[in-house]
């Protein structure tokens, strides 16, 4: 039967049909070679660009990478600087300190105050740099900062020229076992109730590598990373 000899109802069933069946066709669902050339146009497109993992690993440090420079020497409070030469010590540290471990948040949380002890063990993220003779330490939560020169001899370690303690020499026993270094004080009359000396030693200090693992902030820069001094492995 020929659509025109059909009712007039079923001729309009028919044409609605037809309609439908072009229209999926159109947009690809009509058959398997329209849909996967459809697939093909969209997988194809220069806006459908896969991410890579190397990618993701790209960044942008705010802390600048430099070579050593004079301006970042400490003063010389109490003795000359040390040779500008690498110890067993020398790396980037971090320590991760818990809220619970300083009193809970009615005793632990830093105070700003211009009058409060040096060297107070805040929560939070604290870092140490050693480089050469000279460290960078910096409680990142209070912004407290230390700054000084270190002699190493065998198993032992001083500290001096602290701004904190500008006439005294801190004495200590280092040891590290793989990535994680300690300090044992064997003699610091630095005032402040030994805050000096229970900051150095509350936890063990671990070692880490911010110029391959991509941590955008380390005061006071990213010393002998890559494109700075050559021979230097941190």
């Amino acid at each position: 039967m020929s659509l025109h000899a059909a009712p007039r109802g079923r001729r309009a069933a028919i044409v609605a049909t037809l309609v439908l069946v072009g229209f999926l066709v159109g947009f690809g669902f009509g058959s398997e070679g329209t849909t996967s050339r459809s697939l093909s146009r969209a997988i194809s497109s220069p806006t459908a660009v896969p991410r890579t993992a190397l990618s993701y690993l790209r960044y942008r440090p705010q802390t600048p990478r430099v070579p050593y420079d004079v301006a970042l020497e400490p003063y010389d409070y109490y003795a000359p600087a040390p040779p500008l030469k690498t110890t067993d010590i020398d790396g980037y540290y971090i320590r991760i300190v818990r809220l619970e471990e300083v009193g809970g948040p009615h005793w632990g949380l830093p105070i700003h105050c211009r009058r409060c002890p040096a060297y107070r063990v805040d929560p939070g993220v604290e870092t140490l740099l050693l480089y050469r003779g000279r460290y960078w330490l910096e409680h990142q939560m209070s912004t407290w900062r230390a700054v000084g020169h270190y002699v190493v001899r065998r198993d032992r370690v001083s500290f001096f020229n602290d701004p904190n303690c500008s006439r005294i020499r801190g004495t200590y026993r280092w040891s590290k076992v793989a990535t994680s270094l300690t300090f044992r004080v064997l003699e610091d009359v630095c005032p402040y109730e030994d805050e000096r000396a229970d900051d150095l030693t509350f936890s063990p200090w671990t070692r880490v590598r911010p110029c391959l693992s991509g941590i955008q902030y380390w005061w006071p820069a990213l010393i002998g990373c890559k494109g700075g001094e050559s021979g230097v492995r941190f």
